[in-house]
């Protein structure tokens, strides 16, 4: 699992080096995409961290 997750983060950092080689008004509509997924994702973890104290003592 662990090295599946370590291929596709090595594929997203070619896709972003890819990106970046491309027209400024595509990059930006794809800057855009993808930060808006990070959003997304921020919020899952945070919401995550927020549902599931790592501490039993938190609950109360």
């Amino acid at each position: 699992m662990n090295r599946f997750s370590q291929s596709s983060e090595r594929d997203q950092t070619r896709g972003v080096v890819h990106e970046l080689n491309l027209a400024p008004d595509v990059l930006k509509k794809k800057t855009k995409s993808f930060m808006a997924v990070m959003a997304k994702t921020l919020i899952i973890i945070q919401l995550n961290c927020y549902l599931t104290p790592s501490q039993p003592e938190a609950r109360l």
